[in-house]
């Protein structure tokens, strides 16, 4: 925020948002959230964090927890699109029960739908997840030769 060069706020900022710390998550958000960035800015920031950061529920639960001042600042038309750039890389049951819950309290009727798909994918992720990542670890584990061995 010292910095006078632009650029140079935005790399740290972009490179913030990457966290997998939730309450650095948080502290960013907020702060964006104050007015530090624009709209259109906080909004690429949250887009940018969910899709970059290995933790997306931190920012998915900022969302929820600041629905109010979050949607403020997106167009309404838009609603639909920015929340699912938000939870489209959530990965389980649970997630997909609140993007569902999300989308029926505080979204439009014409935005839900989008929602729901969102929810349909986080539901394949979830029932991947549960199928092929103990499958891979057991092939890995029988597989893999001792350190020793080599």
């Amino acid at each position: 925020m010292k910095s006078p060069d632009a650029v140079k706020t935005q790399n740290a900022v972009t490179g913030l948002a990457s966290t997998s710390d939730p309450a650095r998550a948080n502290a960013l958000f907020t702060w964006a959230l104050q007015g530090n960035l624009s709209a259109s800015n906080t909004i690429d920031l949250a887009i940018q964090s969910a899709q970059l950061s290995v933790n997306p529920v931190a920012v998915w639960s900022f969302l929820k927890n600041h629905r109010n001042e979050f949607l403020g600042i997106i167009p309404v038309s838009d609603h639909s699109q920015v929340v699912d750039s938000i939870a489209e890389n959530l990965s389980d049951t649970h997630d997909a029960d609140e993007v569902r819950e999300f989308a029926r309290s505080s979204l439009s009727i014409d935005a839900r739908p989008k929602l729901e798909e969102t929810a349909q994918k986080i539901l394949h992720r979830s029932s991947m997840k549960e199928r092929v990542i103990p499958k891979m670890n057991l092939w890995i584990e029988q597989n893999s030769e001792p350190v020793a061995k080599r």
